[in-house]
């Protein structure tokens, strides 16, 4: 086993790079996926290797470029991006294919849903008034324009909708995580959690009420609570994502790596392309002393995206301080600084650029 460094390893890769904002406000809440109806789960048959992956998406960036006008190549350039998390290329690839020609029915739904993941709200409500005047009877609809109603503050109409719903069927589980929702938006999470056991009683197996009322016990700070239930979520529901995204978050900070690499490589079997997930099982492995792994996990990253700052530094720090290779170091840290244009000289990529000039060469 290598030399570790685990006590400056992970503060630096956790807090080096800002995370992507989320929809929850405070900053350790960031790391939290609530089950918003916008995420659908996520299930992989195929398998493809991170080369394949990269071949793929430079392949058809090309044709692209080739041709502005391919609407295939758009649609599979947007799937990747989609499947990485990379919301904002996704929606890109989608108008550009929809300008081509109209998205199926299908395709615009999910670009609503995308859209209001990335709190491009008036562009959601456009697509779902759309649908709504076609499907006016449609629950699901409804419960969409709802939580957008609710990522606006607009909290008075999201209730009205979610009321009325609740009043056509009282046992709609959707609609009453939607109530949860708008209750911990307000931070009124008695209400919340009094709501989500009104959802287990009616239906114990959902895996989405679970995890929903496991984020709403870290809002609370109730930890055991919150560990357990995204447990429950899980084995309810082995292939959704989130309660083990969830689930492995609370591992991490709780300086639990092997729990949370576990939890992390069985994301990547059902999400070979889960971006958060790589990072973490990398800095969870970096913890581990397991410095292969992780640095197999971050070029793994930049092979299927080139221009991640994040891993970029990562690496910087586990070839510095734990692979003791400075020449490696420097040229990952400068590629990590031409991708943060906007980096302020105080950044702590700095300090370490200087620590590295003290360091002897590296002995093969």
């Amino acid at each position: 086993m290598k030399k570790i460094i685990p006590i400056l390893l992970v503060p630096i890769f956790f807090h080096g790079c800002k995370e992507a904002p989320s929809t929850l406000s405070q900053s350790n809440e960031k790391k939290i996926i609530a089950p918003d109806q916008f995420q659908p789960s996520q299930r992989r048959v195929k398998q493809e290797g991170y080369s394949e992956v990269a071949y793929q998406i430079n392949l058809h960036k090309q044709k692209v470029l080739d041709n502005p006008s391919d609407k295939r190549a758009h649609l599979v350039l947007a799937t990747y991006y989609h499947r990485m998390g990379k919301m904002q290329q996704a929606i890109k690839h989608f108008e550009h294919a929809d300008l081509v020609e109209p998205l199926e029915e299908s395709k615009k739904l999910l670009l609503a849903q995308l859209y209001a993941q990335n709190n491009q709200l008036d562009k959601a409500l456009n697509i779902y008034n759309i649908y709504t005047k076609k499907y006016p009877t449609s629950w699901k609809l409804k419960n969409d324009i709802a939580n957008v109603y609710r990522k606006q503050q607009q909290y008075q109409k999201a209730l009205d909708i979610v009321e009325q719903l609740l009043r056509e069927k009282k046992d709609n589980i959707f609609a009453i995580h939607t109530l949860a929702n708008i209750y911990a938006d307000q931070k009124k999470y008695d209400l919340a959690e009094l709501t989500l056991h009104r959802a287990r009683k009616l239906n114990p197996k959902n895996a989405e009420t679970w995890n929903q009322l496991g984020v709403t016990y870290v809002h609370i700070g109730y930890r055991e609570e919150a560990q357990k239930s995204f447990l429950a979520a899980t084995s309810r529901n082995p292939q959704l994502i989130q309660p083990k995204m969830n689930l492995a978050q609370s591992y991490i900070d709780h300086h639990d790596y092997n729990n949370a690499a576990k939890l992390y490589k069985d994301i990547l079997s059902i999400e070979p392309l889960e971006l958060t997930a790589i990072y973490h099982l990398g800095v969870s492995s970096a913890a581990l002393g397991l410095d292969d792994a992780a640095n197999e996990s971050f070029i793994g990253m930049v092979k299927i995206d080139p221009q991640n700052a994040k891993a970029m530094y990562a690496l910087g720090i586990l070839n510095q301080y734990h692979m003791q290779d400075g020449q490696k170091a420097v040229q990952y840290y400068n590629r990590f600084i031409a991708l943060s244009p906007g980096l302020s000289k105080q950044h702590e990529v700095f300090t370490h650029l200087k620590k590295k000039k003290k360091m002897p060469p590296k002995v093969d």
